[in-house]
């Protein structure tokens, strides 16, 4: 997918792909999804983990404190959160 700016709004552009079954061909709303898969696959795109640098180690102790805040841009995916993507997918499949 394409990224634009426009008045601190984020556009995305759809990428539009066949759907493999026939009943979701031509419908623009499933083509516009990003592929459906589960398992691993699906789970290794999911996690989201703050950067680091072993540099970082040797920074003051509160310049180290203030590096903290970063983990909450982490997300460690989990069995149960495949189960969601997997149920929610399948939900919009299905409409």
């Amino acid at each position: 997918m394409i990224e634009r700016e426009k008045k601190a709004c984020r556009i995305l552009t759809a990428t539009y792909r066949k759907a493999e079954l026939p009943e979701h061909q031509g419908n623009p709303l499933i083509e516009a999804l990003p592929p459906f898969c589960v398992g691993k696959e699906r789970l290794l795109t999911f996690g989201k983990y703050p950067a680091f640098n072993k540099r970082e180690l040797d920074l003051s102790p509160s310049a180290r404190m203030l590096a903290i805040s970063r983990l909450a841009d982490y997300l460690e995916p989990l069995a149960c959160h495949e189960t969601v993507i997997t149920k929610t997918f399948l939900m919009i499949y299905a409409g």
